[in-house]
Protein backbone atom coordinates (compact mmCIF):
# COMPACT_ATOMS: atom_id res chain seq x y z
CA UNK A 1 0.00 0.00 0.00
CA UNK A 2 1.49 3.35 -1.02
CA UNK A 3 0.70 6.95 -0.14
CA UNK A 4 2.35 9.66 -2.24
CA UNK A 5 2.33 13.40 -2.82
CA UNK A 6 4.89 16.04 -3.78
CA UNK A 7 6.68 15.86 -0.44
CA UNK A 8 6.16 12.42 1.04
CA UNK A 9 5.95 8.77 0.07
CA UNK A 10 5.69 5.63 2.16
CA UNK A 11 4.85 1.96 1.80
CA UNK A 12 2.83 -0.10 4.26
CA UNK A 13 3.00 -3.89 3.96
CA UNK A 14 0.96 -6.60 5.67
CA UNK A 15 2.68 -9.70 4.26
CA UNK A 16 6.38 -8.81 4.02
CA UNK A 17 8.53 -10.73 6.52
CA UNK A 18 12.06 -10.32 5.15
CA UNK A 19 14.47 -9.20 7.89
CA UNK A 20 16.22 -6.96 5.36
CA UNK A 21 13.18 -4.67 5.35
CA UNK A 22 14.03 -3.61 8.91
CA UNK A 23 17.11 -1.80 7.60
CA UNK A 24 16.13 1.87 7.90
CA UNK A 25 19.09 2.95 5.75
CA UNK A 26 17.81 0.91 2.81
CA UNK A 27 14.07 1.26 3.45
CA UNK A 28 13.51 4.49 5.39
CA UNK A 29 9.84 4.88 4.43
CA UNK A 30 8.67 1.26 4.56
CA UNK A 31 6.47 0.11 7.43
CA UNK A 32 4.72 -3.19 8.04
CA UNK A 33 2.22 -4.89 10.28
CA UNK A 34 3.84 -8.28 9.65
CA UNK A 35 6.69 -9.24 12.01
CA UNK A 36 10.17 -10.00 10.69
CA UNK A 37 10.91 -13.67 10.01
CA UNK A 38 13.63 -13.49 12.67
CA UNK A 39 10.90 -13.36 15.33
CA UNK A 40 10.93 -17.18 15.35
CA UNK A 41 14.62 -17.57 16.11
CA UNK A 42 14.50 -16.91 19.88
CA UNK A 43 11.85 -19.63 20.19
CA UNK A 44 13.95 -22.04 18.14
CA UNK A 45 16.92 -21.38 20.43
CA UNK A 46 14.80 -21.92 23.56
CA UNK A 47 13.58 -25.27 22.22
CA UNK A 48 17.14 -26.33 21.42
CA UNK A 49 18.23 -25.44 24.94
CA UNK A 50 15.22 -27.13 26.53
CA UNK A 51 15.95 -30.44 24.83
CA UNK A 52 19.73 -30.17 25.10
CA UNK A 53 20.40 -29.98 21.36
CA UNK A 54 23.90 -28.53 21.08
CA UNK A 55 24.56 -29.47 17.43
CA UNK A 56 22.15 -28.41 14.69
CA UNK A 57 22.10 -28.15 10.91
CA UNK A 58 20.38 -25.65 8.64
CA UNK A 59 18.73 -26.31 5.29
CA UNK A 60 17.57 -23.20 3.44
CA UNK A 61 16.15 -22.17 0.13
CA UNK A 62 18.37 -19.60 -1.58
CA UNK A 63 15.96 -16.69 -1.13
CA UNK A 64 16.84 -13.38 0.52
CA UNK A 65 14.25 -13.75 3.29
CA UNK A 66 15.71 -17.10 4.37
CA UNK A 67 19.34 -16.07 3.95
CA UNK A 68 18.96 -13.10 6.30
CA UNK A 69 16.90 -15.17 8.74
CA UNK A 70 19.67 -17.77 8.87
CA UNK A 71 22.29 -15.09 9.49
CA UNK A 72 20.33 -14.00 12.57
CA UNK A 73 19.89 -17.62 13.67
CA UNK A 74 23.62 -18.30 13.33
CA UNK A 75 24.41 -15.32 15.56
CA UNK A 76 21.94 -16.51 18.19
CA UNK A 77 23.31 -20.06 18.06
CA UNK A 78 26.81 -18.70 18.59
CA UNK A 79 25.66 -16.75 21.66
CA UNK A 80 23.95 -19.88 23.02
CA UNK A 81 27.00 -22.12 22.38
CA UNK A 82 25.04 -24.20 19.88
CA UNK A 83 27.20 -25.56 17.07
CA UNK A 84 25.96 -25.38 13.48
CA UNK A 85 27.44 -28.52 11.97
CA UNK A 86 26.49 -27.62 8.40
CA UNK A 87 24.50 -25.05 6.44
CA UNK A 88 23.09 -26.30 3.16
CA UNK A 89 21.20 -24.29 0.56
CA UNK A 90 19.40 -25.00 -2.71
CA UNK A 91 17.58 -23.11 -5.45
CA UNK A 92 14.78 -25.48 -6.48
CA UNK A 93 16.07 -29.05 -6.21
CA UNK A 94 17.02 -30.01 -2.63
CA UNK A 95 18.37 -33.48 -3.49
CA UNK A 96 22.08 -32.76 -3.07
CA UNK A 97 21.54 -30.53 -0.04
CA UNK A 98 19.55 -33.23 1.79
CA UNK A 99 22.14 -35.84 0.83
CA UNK A 100 24.84 -33.63 2.36
CA UNK A 101 22.87 -33.47 5.61
CA UNK A 102 23.02 -37.24 5.78
CA UNK A 103 26.77 -37.22 5.16
CA UNK A 104 27.23 -34.75 8.02
CA UNK A 105 25.12 -36.98 10.30
CA UNK A 106 22.76 -34.07 11.00
CA UNK A 107 20.07 -34.99 13.54
CA UNK A 108 18.42 -31.66 14.39
CA UNK A 109 17.70 -29.64 11.26
CA UNK A 110 16.15 -26.19 10.86
CA UNK A 111 14.42 -25.94 7.49
CA UNK A 112 13.66 -22.56 5.92
CA UNK A 113 11.89 -22.62 2.56
CA UNK A 114 8.58 -21.88 0.88
CA UNK A 115 5.88 -24.54 0.97
CA UNK A 116 6.37 -25.83 -2.59
CA UNK A 117 10.05 -26.42 -1.83
CA UNK A 118 9.07 -27.91 1.55
CA UNK A 119 7.19 -30.71 -0.20
CA UNK A 120 10.26 -31.51 -2.30
CA UNK A 121 12.45 -31.48 0.81
CA UNK A 122 10.06 -33.75 2.69
CA UNK A 123 9.96 -36.29 -0.13
CA UNK A 124 13.74 -36.24 -0.43
CA UNK A 125 14.31 -36.70 3.30
CA UNK A 126 11.94 -39.67 3.11
CA UNK A 127 14.06 -41.17 0.32
CA UNK A 128 17.24 -40.48 2.32
CA UNK A 129 15.66 -41.90 5.50
CA UNK A 130 16.25 -38.69 7.47
CA UNK A 131 13.08 -38.95 9.54
CA UNK A 132 11.74 -40.83 12.54
CA UNK A 133 12.75 -40.83 16.20
CA UNK A 134 16.43 -40.20 15.43
CA UNK A 135 15.75 -36.88 13.68
CA UNK A 136 14.09 -33.58 14.55
CA UNK A 137 13.01 -31.16 11.83
CA UNK A 138 11.96 -27.54 12.35
CA UNK A 139 9.61 -26.31 9.63
CA UNK A 140 7.92 -22.95 9.13
CA UNK A 141 4.56 -22.69 10.86
CA UNK A 142 2.61 -20.69 8.30
CA UNK A 143 2.18 -23.57 5.87
CA UNK A 144 -1.34 -24.99 5.54
CA UNK A 145 -2.11 -27.68 8.12
CA UNK A 146 -2.04 -30.45 5.51
CA UNK A 147 0.70 -28.93 3.36
CA UNK A 148 2.64 -32.19 3.15
CA UNK A 149 -0.09 -33.99 1.23
CA UNK A 150 -1.35 -31.21 -1.05
CA UNK A 151 -0.64 -30.83 -4.79
CA UNK A 152 1.66 -33.86 -4.91
CA UNK A 153 0.69 -34.90 -8.44
CA UNK A 154 0.52 -31.33 -9.74
CA UNK A 155 4.04 -30.57 -8.48
CA UNK A 156 5.51 -33.88 -9.58
CA UNK A 157 6.35 -35.05 -6.05
CA UNK A 158 7.69 -38.60 -6.28
CA UNK A 159 6.31 -39.72 -2.92
CA UNK A 160 2.86 -40.93 -1.95
CA UNK A 161 0.66 -39.10 0.53
CA UNK A 162 1.31 -41.86 3.06
CA UNK A 163 5.08 -41.53 2.65
CA UNK A 164 4.82 -37.76 3.07
CA UNK A 165 2.75 -38.16 6.24
CA UNK A 166 5.28 -40.62 7.60
CA UNK A 167 8.20 -38.26 6.91
CA UNK A 168 6.36 -35.26 8.41
CA UNK A 169 5.41 -37.00 11.65
CA UNK A 170 6.92 -35.38 14.72
CA UNK A 171 8.29 -32.22 13.09
CA UNK A 172 8.28 -28.93 15.02
CA UNK A 173 6.98 -25.57 13.81
CA UNK A 174 7.00 -22.03 15.16
CA UNK A 175 4.64 -19.24 14.21
CA UNK A 176 3.83 -15.74 15.39
CA UNK A 177 0.39 -15.09 16.88
CA UNK A 178 -1.40 -12.91 14.34
CA UNK A 179 -4.64 -12.61 16.31
CA UNK A 180 -5.19 -10.60 19.49
CA UNK A 181 -5.25 -13.20 22.27
CA UNK A 182 -7.52 -11.02 24.43
CA UNK A 183 -10.75 -12.19 22.83
CA UNK A 184 -12.90 -9.61 24.63
CA UNK A 185 -10.79 -6.52 23.90
CA UNK A 186 -12.49 -4.09 21.53
CA UNK A 187 -10.22 -2.31 19.10
CA UNK A 188 -10.62 1.04 17.34
CA UNK A 189 -12.81 -0.68 14.76
CA UNK A 190 -15.34 -1.48 17.49
CA UNK A 191 -14.75 -5.21 17.00
CA UNK A 192 -12.95 -7.83 19.03
CA UNK A 193 -10.60 -10.23 17.27
CA UNK A 194 -13.33 -12.88 17.45
CA UNK A 195 -15.85 -10.49 15.86
CA UNK A 196 -13.43 -9.98 12.98
CA UNK A 197 -12.78 -13.71 12.64
CA UNK A 198 -16.51 -14.48 12.47
CA UNK A 199 -17.12 -11.80 9.84
CA UNK A 200 -14.16 -12.99 7.79
CA UNK A 201 -15.28 -16.63 7.99
CA UNK A 202 -18.83 -15.70 6.96
CA UNK A 203 -17.46 -13.99 3.84
CA UNK A 204 -15.28 -17.00 3.02
CA UNK A 205 -18.23 -19.38 3.38
CA UNK A 206 -20.26 -17.17 1.03
CA UNK A 207 -17.39 -17.54 -1.47
CA UNK A 208 -17.64 -21.36 -1.14
CA UNK A 209 -14.47 -21.90 0.88
CA UNK A 210 -14.79 -25.11 2.91
CA UNK A 211 -13.41 -23.56 6.08
CA UNK A 212 -15.51 -25.77 8.35
CA UNK A 213 -13.32 -28.65 7.21
CA UNK A 214 -10.10 -26.68 7.61
CA UNK A 215 -9.81 -25.55 3.97
CA UNK A 216 -8.69 -21.95 4.33
CA UNK A 217 -7.42 -19.82 1.45
CA UNK A 218 -3.75 -18.99 1.18
CA UNK A 219 -2.95 -15.90 3.22
CA UNK A 220 -5.72 -16.47 5.77
CA UNK A 221 -3.35 -15.99 8.70
CA UNK A 222 -2.33 -12.56 7.40
CA UNK A 223 -5.93 -11.31 7.18
CA UNK A 224 -5.83 -9.43 10.53
CA UNK A 225 -2.51 -7.85 9.52
CA UNK A 226 -4.06 -6.61 6.28
CA UNK A 227 -7.01 -5.20 8.21
CA UNK A 228 -4.68 -3.44 10.65
CA UNK A 229 -2.70 -2.00 7.73
CA UNK A 230 -5.84 -0.50 6.20
CA UNK A 231 -6.79 0.99 9.56
CA UNK A 232 -3.30 2.46 9.94
CA UNK A 233 -3.63 4.26 6.62
CA UNK A 234 -7.14 5.43 7.48
CA UNK A 235 -6.00 6.81 10.84
CA UNK A 236 -3.06 8.50 9.16
CA UNK A 237 -5.41 10.24 6.74
CA UNK A 238 -7.65 11.27 9.65
CA UNK A 239 -4.73 12.80 11.55
CA UNK A 240 -3.50 14.53 8.38
CA UNK A 241 -6.86 16.17 7.74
Amino acid sequence: MTRSNDFFSFQLCYGASSPALSDRNRFPTLFRTHPSATVHNPTRIKLMRKFGWSRVAILQQAEEVFISTVEDLEARCNEANIEIVTRQSFLSDPTDAVRNLRRQDARVIVGLFYVVAARRVLCELYKQNLYGISYTWFFIGWYEDDWFQRNLDREGIECTAEQMRKAAEGHLTTEALMWNQNLNERTLSGMTSEDFRRRLNDVLRSENYDIDNGRYPEGYQEAPLAYDAVWSVALGEFVKT
